[in-house]
């Protein structure tokens, strides 16, 4: 495994995702944490695609895997009130306490 190439992956997924092209900013996020499962980036801006999709639960459950890998970044990334504002309080709380 080199993580380089797990980061080349999500520079890539960064670059669709900046154009609006989720589907393929999914794809190229899931191959770099399918080459560096512990890429809390990678997790991180997964979950920020499903968001941007509308698909809440699934944004929330990457969240929660992006936490078990670090838990101070996935807290910092989640207090912005964009992410805020579409989960009830008790679903932050609960994933900003895992």
């Amino acid at each position: 495994m080199k993580p380089n190439y797990a980061t080349a992956f999500n520079n890539l997924g960064v670059a669709y995702y900046s154009i609006g092209d989720y589907d393929k900013a999914i794809l190229s996020y899931n191959k770099a944490i399918e080459l560096c499962s512990n890429y809390v980036k990678a997790h991180m801006n997964l979950a920020s695609c499903y968001f941007k999709q509308g698909k809440y639960e699934e944004a929330l459950r990457k969240y929660r895997e992006a936490k078990k890998i670090d838990k101070y970044y996935v807290s910092e990334r989640v207090n912005r009130e964009k992410i805020k504002s579409k989960f009830n309080e008790a679903e932050l709380r609960q994933l900003l306490r895992e």
